[in-house]
């Protein structure tokens, strides 16, 4: 049988950028035993001010925009993405010099990070208003109700009821296949699936 938890924004963690510039809420981690580096994470962070991002080399990363509009994110050699209005995401390398650009005030967004040389990941939304499913055998999924209050059901039988900013993180001892359905009687209810799998 999978493994869950469940995760509240009282759970959070705060944790000061690398760059000094600001700070994130962890909201998840995985850190194996004896090994420094992170095997994967989910946070949340406020960007108030155009600038870097903290360099991590050896990670891939996610961006999600859950708050705020145009957001320019410039990954130097001509590479480049803008996330233009919420739940819009972007996907690249943490060694990457990002730097942001904010055209129309302060941001805040989602981050998946996992270690390149050990896991990959896979971001999907979700409109939990439509009754949206996913089947997954990945080591571990992720469910983060982005906006209102959602429902998700999973293939083992349970129900949580997830407010917004409610994190599910499933985990499993196998590669059995798990079901994750979101419902929700509100309006573009929109629920973040992320998976995990093992490299």
């Amino acid at each position: 049988m999978p493994r869950l938890t469940r995760i509240t924004p009282a759970d959070h963690t705060l944790m000061p950028w690398k760059n000094g510039k600001g700070s994130t809420a962890e909201i998840a981690v995985r850190r194996p035993p004896g090994n420094d580096r992170f095997l994967w994470r989910l946070s949340q962070a406020q960007v108030p001010e155009d600038g870097p991002f903290s360099d991590f080399s050896g990670y891939d990363r996610t961006l999600v925009l859950i708050e705020g509009t145009k957001l320019g994110l410039d990954f130097g050699e001509g590479r480049a993405a803008r996330l233009e209005a919420p739940f819009a995401h972007a996907s690249f390398a943490g060694d990457w010099p990002t730097v942001a650009t904010l055209s129309a005030g302060p941001v805040a967004d989602l981050n998946i990070m996992t270690d390149r040389a050990r896991a990959r990941h896979k971001f999907t939304l979700l409109t939990a208003s439509t009754g949206q499913s996913q089947t997954s055998e990945a080591a571990t999924i992720i469910v983060h109700a982005l906006a209102e209050a959602t429902v998700a059901a999973l293939g083992s039988g349970e129900r949580f009821a997830l407010n917004p900013g409610d994190t599910l993180v499933i985990e499993q001892d196998g590669n059995a296949p798990v079901t994750v359905t979101v419902t929700s009687d509100a309006a573009a209810a929109q629920v973040g699936l992320v998976e995990i799998h093992m490299a």
